[in-house]
């Protein structure tokens, strides 16, 4: 293989990648089904081959439909969760460390309004950028030779083309969130993890870090992009997908067990999320193959 993988999750929040220096990007398809708020080292390009999934990034929520394509930065917290149907997500990661040569869009950020707004007026090049990424993955399985300076070549011309679009566009100082920033934002995180299926308010949260009520509502939508609320909400959806898929549990257990008062409040943020009530939900997942939500390749031709 051109690089070596490893992959740590620290506190289920951020993601670390290797990659062989000589070979900087990680190409494999995956399909997304939990909600998945994290942040990690490298870049990533994410493009819905099927189906599609809820993004939030750089402050903006939005839908990720088939076609569309997204580009995360490192360190640029955001999150993914699956749309209303199934989902199958080509999924690129590429190093921007100091010998990297993408070294510089670490200087870069994805503009998702203007990329949106292009979208819904047929402006975006989406066949041109489609095409690239195909040929990215279809060089990554065959390996033929020069295959590394192929697949290069067509993660710059995709760089290029949304450079031109102003899709891709230079950081301002608010983008660049410092490390004493993120290392507080875990700690919450973490408070939040450990105590999602109990009565956790915002204020309760404030006072646990020691934190005004005001600041921390702010702090919080400004790093994440999203609410406090948006996001336990995410973690008790979580807890009770997992528990539909890996257990026996009845749906009145799971929906205590997950942070939820009663069984109709469970139902009926589960149905808006998922498109479907908790049974008919489990009753999909056991006709269906069990599919790991981690990184993994798949025999799936595009």
């Amino acid at each position: 293989m051109p690089f070596r993988k490893k992959v740590i999750f620290l506190n289920n929040n951020f993601e670390y990648a290797f990659m062989d220096n000589d070979f900087p990007v990680r190409i494999f398809l995956q399909k997304i089904n939990h909600y998945k708020l994290h942040w990690h080292n490298h870049i990533e390009i994410i493009y819905a081959l099927n189906g599609s999934i809820q993004m939030t990034t750089n402050g903006v929520n939005f839908k990720l439909d088939k076609g569309h394509i997204c580009f995360i930065n490192s360190g640029v917290i955001h999150s993914t969760s699956r749309g209303d149907e199934d989902n199958l997500i080509l999924t690129i990661h590429i190093t921007d460390s100091k010998k990297s040569v993408f070294y510089n869009f670490k200087n870069m950020k994805f503009n998702a309004e203007t990329y949106l707004d292009n979208f819904q007026r047929n402006l975006v090049p989406l066949t041109e950028l489609q095409h690239l990424l195909t040929e990215i993955y279809r060089e990554y399985r065959s390996k033929l030779p020069g295959y590394e300076n192929m697949i290069l070549s067509h993660i710059n011309a995709c760089f290029a083309i949304m450079i031109r679009r102003s899709y891709l566009v230079p950081k301002e100082k608010d983008d660049f969130i410092g490390e004493d920033n993120l290392k507080r934002f875990n700690l919450i995180l973490d408070y939040i993890n450990e105590h999602y299926a109990e009565k956790l308010s915002l204020q309760k949260l404030a006072d646990a870090m020691h934190m005004n009520y005001y600041y921390l509502s702010h702090f919080f939508k400004d790093i994440a992009g999203i609410t406090f609320q948006e996001y336990i909400n995410g973690q008790r959806l979580n807890q009770s997908e997992i528990l539909l898929s890996a257990t026996d549990k009845t749906i009145t257990q799971i929906a205590l067990e997950s942070g939820y008062p009663n069984i109709k409040a469970f139902t009926a943020a589960f149905k808006a999320n998922f498109g479907m009530i908790p049974t008919h939900y489990r009753k999909m997942l056991k006709e269906t193959a069990a599919v790991e939500d981690s990184s993994a390749d798949n025999d799936i031709e595009i």
